[in-house]
C-alpha cells in the first residue's frame, strides 16, 4: 500500500498527541523547545540521510506516496519530525511520573563503554562497514560528552526511557525494515540484526532522540533562568 509509510508516520504523531489527553496526568513538552530542538536536528540527519540513501539503503516505492524531495520520499523526512516530537512526549512524562534517583557510573564503566564503540568503530573503518562506522563514532563522542557533562551520573529517568527507547525501536523499525519499506546494502553494516533490523539502526535512532532530549533540556534551561530574572 502506497500510504503505509505515512501511516506510519501519523501513528505515532496521533499517539503522542492523543496519548497526553486521554491519560490522566499526561503532559505534553513545551511546544517553542521542542521544535527549536527537534528542528536544527532533523535537518542534520535528513542531511546525513540523503547523502546515503540509494547506497546504505533504500526506499520501497511500493510503500510510499512518490513524492520525492531530493532523494527522500515525504514520509522519510516526516520521519525525522514525527519519531522525536514521540519521544519527547515520553521523555516529559518520564520525568514527570517516575522517581528521579541519581546513580554515579563507576569510572571502569564509563572508559569501557566509550572505549568499546571506539574500538568497533576503528574496526568498521578498517573492514569499511561505513554505517557501522558511523554510528558508534557518533555514539562513542556523544556518550563521552553526557559522561564528561554529567560528571558520571546518569538518571533513574534516564535508564527507563532509555528502555523504553529500545523496545519501541525494536518494534517501529523492526516494522520498516520487516515489511520491508526500508531496504539496507549489507555491504555497510555489520550483518548482525535485532529480528529484521540492523544493529546499527539502534544506534542512528540513539544518537538522532538524545541530541533532541539534550537540546530540549538545554533550551528549557535557558528559558527557566529568563523568567527567573523577570
Amino acid at each position: 500500500m502506497n500510504s503505509e509509510y505515512l501511516l506510519f508516520n501519523c501513528l505515532i504523531l496521533g499517539s503522542s498527541l492523543l496519548g497526553p489527553l486521554v491519560y490522566k496526568g499526561g503532559k505534553f513538552p513545551h511546544i517553542f523547545s521542542a521544535l527549536a530542538s527537534i528542528i536544527p536536528v532533523a535537518f542534520v540527519y535528513i542531511f546525513w540521510d540523503a547523502l546515503v540513501t540509494d547506497i546504505w539503503w533504500s526506499f520501497n516505492p511500493l510503500y510510499t506516496l512518490g513524492i520525492i524531495i531530493g532523494p527522500l520520499p515525504i514520509e522519510e523526512i516526516l520521519f525525522f519530525f514525527t519519531v522525536p516530537w514521540g519521544c519527547l512526549v515520553l521523555w516529559v512524562n518520564a520525568k514527570h511520573h517516575f522517581p528521579r534517583k541519581i546513580f554515579l557510573v563507576p569510572l571502569v564503566a564509563r572508559y569501557g563503554s566509550v572505549l568499546l564503540f571506539f574500538i568497533v568503530g576503528v574496526y568498521a573503518y578498517v573492514n569499511r562497514l561505513w554505517y557501522l562506522f558511523s554510528v558508534f563514532i557518533l555514539c562513542g563522542f556523544l556518550l563521552s560528552f553526557f559522561f564528561l557533562f554529567r560528571k558520571g551520573y546518569i538518571s533513574s529517568v534516564a535508564m527507563i526511557f532509555t528502555g523504553i527507547v529500545i523496545g519501541l525501536t525494536v518494534i517501529f523499525n523492526g516494522y520498516l525494515t520487516a515489511r520491508p519499506i526500508v531496504i539496507y546494502d549489507s555491504a555497510y553494516m555489520s550483518g548482525i540484526r535485532i529480528f529484521s533490523m540492523p544493529i546499527e539502526d539502534l544506534f542512528y535512532g540513539f544518537s538522532l532522540l538524545w541530541l533532541v532530549i539534550w537540546g530540549y533540556e538545554w533550551i528549557q534551561s535557558i528559558r527557566s533562568v529568563f523568567y527567573e530574572k523577570e
